[in-house]
């Protein structure tokens, strides 16, 4: 099974994003809104069925895609294209339509989903198919896109890998006895520990750090390609670094650290 991946330079920021006739942008819902760091700002189709199509200015190297809070659920499929041209007639990559890894909330939820595939460079177009064709709300939403080269260690993490759910919700015992809640926001968390860091970790490392910091999100598989597309898409988060990750080192030439993150 490969190491822990991070997608941390999103392609999304920077590019131009739009969405086809084919399952139409619903009004107010542009597709632009999927490079917005802003949860409340989503796209969505007017169908089961949507594409997205992104281009970029200058060549860039992809072999990660990620949706973060989206409507989709454990039934859905995606396809991703990409293209050497912003036109879309010169064709590098095609997935075919594959089952997204995810961390399903319910059969029209999930947290994240994710799809990897083969290192690809000098890459101007990119275009994505959704579709959950039995989807309850009759369309698709999402968030957030997260699309880019991946970052992994020469090492995976250690054992000890933990994620749950944090519920902020207050309970409250009246003076009657009753208990009652005051619901409040969830989110999601993860933490992991790399032990045998490289020279190279440690710089690959120091570079996502300074360019991300606590002030933008990051997307982390521990577990990407497992077998068991739950366990992978449960190990997954797009989230932000909850304390500063400091680099300790132990001995020659081997460099540790402890990553917690939280979920945007």
């Amino acid at each position: 099974m490969p190491n822990l991946r991070v997608l941390y330079n999103n392609l999304a920021d920077i590019a131009t994003i739009t969405s086809n006739s084919t399952g139409s942008t619903a009004t107010n819902y542009p597709a632009s809104n999927l490079s917005s760091s802003r949860k409340h700002l989503v796209w969505r189709s007017n169908t089961t069925t949507g594409i997205i199509t992104l281009t970029w200015s200058t060549p860039q190297i992809v072999n990660g895609l990620a949706l973060a809070s989206t409507t989709l659920g454990p039934s859905s499929t995606f396809r991703l294209k990409l293209y050497s041209d912003t036109a879309k007639t010169v064709l590098l990559l095609d997935t075919g339509t594959v089952t997204p890894a995810c961390d399903s909330v319910s059969s029209s939820s999930s947290e994240t989903m994710h799809i990897w595939c083969n290192y690809m460079t000098n890459v101007r177009a990119a275009e994505l198919t959704l579709s959950q064709t039995a989807h309850p709300s009759g369309y698709l939403q999402v968030s957030r896109l997260v699309i880019g080269q991946y970052w992994s260690p020469d090492f995976n993490t250690d054992f000890g890998v933990s994620t749950g759910i944090v519920d902020s919700s207050e309970n409250t015992r009246t003076y009657a006895g009753a208990l009652v809640t005051e619901a409040k926001y969830s989110y999601k968390v993860l933490s992991f520990s790399l032990n045998f860091m490289t020279n190279n970790d440690r710089n690959n490392l120091i570079s996502i750090v300074r360019s991300v910091g606590k002030q933008k999100s990051v997307y982390v598989s521990i577990f990407p390609t497992d077998t068991e597309t739950g366990k992978e898409g449960w190990y997954s988060i797009y989230g932000k670094f909850t304390d500063d990750p400091t680099i300790t080192h132990p001995m020659y030439t081997v460099y540790t650290t402890d990553i917690s993150l939280e979920s945007w």
